[in-house]
């Protein structure tokens, strides 16, 4: 692999992010638990695409778990503050973006 491949596969995710994440209010019209059963099929899908030996392969696998990626940081922290009792909301609003950053860090 080249320099270059090696920048668009490590840019693509990073791609997929910042289309998915402007793009999340669309799809909730849908629902949101519809939503995140829909996307994590997509996920799926993204990363079997990347097992193929291909470059472009892994590209669009990894742009495809980014966008869906972009939209669950979106989306998630909405259903989580439908679902979580009113006096135990402002607990777990401040702590989301804490919880989502270790989760990258760790993976």
């Amino acid at each position: 692999w080249s320099d270059t491949y090696n920048r668009l596969v490590t840019s693509a995710g990073v791609l997929g992010l910042t289309v998915g994440g402007p793009v999340a209010a669309w799809p909730m019209q849908f629902g949101r638990k519809n939503i995140i059963i829909g996307l994590g099929f997509v996920c799926l899908l993204g990363a079997s695409i990347t097992l193929i030996a291909d470059v472009w392969c892994i590209i669009i696998g990894r742009f495809l778990i980014g966008f869906c990626s972009g939209i669950f940081l979106a989306v998630g922290p909405r259903m989580m503050d439908e679902s979580v009792p009113q006096h135990l909301l402002s607990h777990f609003g401040s702590y989301t973006t804490v919880y989502i950053s270790i989760g990258q860090t760790l993976c």
